[in-house]
C-alpha cells in the first residue's frame, strides 16, 4: 500500500454546469475542502459520475485532481468499466498521474460469475497496475445489492494481487 488511506473518503458529487459541461474548477474546490478537513477524496465513482463522463473529461479531472492533492491526502478515483479493457487503461492512466488508489466496479452488465469476475476482469487489472505502479492499490467494488453479479469472499481472498486496502462495500451477506 503507497500510504494509509485517510479514516475517511468520501465519494465527491460531480459538479456540472448549467451547459452540461463539467465545472473543473468547482471540483477542485470540493477537493480543496476535504483535504483541509483531513478526508481522503473518492473522484469519479459510480453514483452517476463515470456513466456520464467522457474519457477525455476523466484525464482532464484525474490530472486537476492530482495536482490538488498533497502528500497527506488519500486520492481514489474510481477506474470501473463493463469494460475490463477500459478499465485497465483508466486505472493505468490514473496511477500514472498520481493516483494513489483505483477503485474498480465489477462488469456485472455482463452478469460473470464470481470466478470469471476474479479471473478475466479483476486479476488482469490489478496485475498490470502492480506492475507498472506497485505503490498504487487496487480496490475492487462489489455492488451485490445493485447487482447481480458478487465477487465471493473465497474469490477475494484469491485475487492474486498481496496488499488489498479494503472493500468498500463490506461482505455481510
Amino acid at each position: 500500500m503507497s500510504k494509509h488511506p485517510n479514516r475517511v473518503i468520501t465519494a465527491k458529487i460531480l459538479s456540472v454546469n448549467p451547459d452540461g459541461t463539467i465545472n473543473f474548477d468547482r471540483q477542485v474546490h470540493h477537493a480543496k475542502f476535504q483535504k483541509r478537513h483531513g478526508a481522503g477524496i473518492l473522484e469519479h465513482g459510480t453514483t452517476g459520475e463515470s456513466p456520464n463522463v467522457t474519457w477525455k473529461q476523466f484525464k482532464r479531472l484525474v490530472r486537476k485532481i492530482a495536482k490538488t492533492i498533497d502528500s497527506d491526502t488519500y486520492f481514489l478515483i474510481g477506474t470501473g468499466s463493463n469494460s475490463t479493457y477500459e478499465s485497465m487503461e483508466a486505472t493505468l492512466f490514473a496511477a500514472g498521474a498520481g493516483a494513489d488508489g483505483t477503485l474498480s466496479v465489477d462488469c456485472y452488465y455482463n452478469k460473470p460469475s464470481s470466478l470469471h469476475l476474479r479471473i478475466y476482469h479483476h486479476d488482469p487489472i490489478a496485475r498490470a497496475l502492480y506492475k507498472a505502479f506497485p505503490k498504487v492499490d487496487y480496490w475492487p467494488y462489489l455492488i451485490p445489492g445493485r447487482a447481480i453479479t458478487q465477487l465471493l469472499p473465497i474469490d477475494l481472498q484469491l485475487l492474486w494481487f498481496g496488499d488489498l486496502p479494503g472493500d468498500l462495500d463490506i461482505l455481510h451477506n
